[in-house]
């Protein structure tokens, strides 16, 4: 025959052509181990997993072994039992439950649809009793940060342009019992620069800070009282949203704090002397687009003092701190 010869081994002769085709069905021949690995993700319908685990094989091939193994491809099937499935959903929601199973959210909502298993919904309760946290968080909602009541939704946040003040807002939230809280990007000023967005859900915590605005912020200042570390958490929250801090043709360390709202701003430079640095109203710029807008201003040394006492995490370079202190 063309392009085949034969080789004589002995009584026995072979055919190229033979040898070539009983490699290949050598090599279509499942192992134990393939068999292994193509049973769990095929039942759970990854398709994905098994190509990416399964190089050698096609997907088609993969399908056919699957039947002759008797094998569903659905997604639809729960492969976990219902009690399992029912703590991780209530321990995590739908996102956990859905990256500990495998599959997609839709897939988890499913599941809990055919199982009999009601919706869940987790509320955020946090720890109102006074901390430096709660206080810190208090003091960037005063300044930047928001509070919203649209028919059910009670929500809080911030937006800001800054890393560093996202990232500090967020753990303070999760230090006080609020960790579900959601951060995305958003455009900001006309789409020219990026903005950072935190928002959290929570009834009890947007009922407990409005019942604070409303009662003109005094309740803030008995909550503190005397103790200086709770003062400075929220002087810290607040001068991160509404204060600045510069240098004085170049030298002269400055802080400024600026709001609308005076007495809060009363309740402000008092706590700041709590923390051993007067500062008093400045009354230069009082008008601010048809609104009064009042200041408080301190320069000179003490600043550097009020800034080591509330640290800061943006507006307030270190690098310009310790230059100030050692000259």
């Amino acid at each position: 025959m063309k392009n085949e010869f034969s080789l004589w081994i002995g009584d026995e002769t072979f055919s190229t052509s033979l040898c070539q085709k009983s490699v290949e069905n050598l090599k279509s021949l499942w192992t134990d181990e393939e068999v292994a690995t193509l049973i769990t993700p095929y039942s759970r319908g990854e398709r994905e997993e098994l190509i990416a685990k399964l190089k050698n094989r096609t997907w088609g091939g993969i399908k056919r072994k699957a039947r002759g193994l008797g094998l569903k491809f659905s997604r639809s099937r729960c492969w976990i039992s219902k009690e399992e499935l029912e703590r991780t959903y209530k321990l995590s929601g739908y996102r956990q439950a859905a990256e500990y199973s495998g599959v997609s959210n839709s897939t988890v909502y499913n599941w809990l649809k055919k199982n009999g298993i009601p919706p869940f919904r987790k509320i955020n309760e946090p720890n109102l009793s006074p901390s430096t946290d709660l206080l810190y968080v208090l003091g960037v909602v005063k300044g930047d940060g928001f509070t919203t009541v649209r028919k059910s939704h009670y929500v809080a946040g911030l937006v800001t342009v800054s890393v560093k003040f996202v990232t500090s807002f967020g753990v303070a939230l999760r230090n006080i019992g609020l960790p579900r809280f959601y951060s995305y990007t958003i455009s900001y000023r006309s789409k020219k620069q990026t903005a950072y967005r935190v928002v959290v859900s929570s009834k009890m915590f947007v009922e407990w800070y409005r019942n604070h605005r409303n009662l003109n912020d005094e309740n803030i200042k008995k909550m503190i009282g005397e103790d200086k570390e709770l003062a400075a958490a929220f002087v810290r929250g607040f001068f991160e949203s509404d204060g600045c801090f510069y240098l004085i043709k170049g030298k002269y360390p400055a802080v400024e704090i600026g709001n609308a709202n005076f007495q809060l701003l009363t309740i402000v430079r008092d706590l700041i002397l709590l923390l051993g640095t007067p500062m008093n109203f400045w009354s230069g710029k009082k008008a601010r687009k048809r609104k009064r807008f009042y200041r408080l201003h301190k320069a000179g040394k003490t600043v550097l003092d009020l800034i080591g006492t509330i640290k800061p995490c943006i507006k307030a370079s270190p690098s310009n701190l310790s230059n100030l202190k050692d000259s």
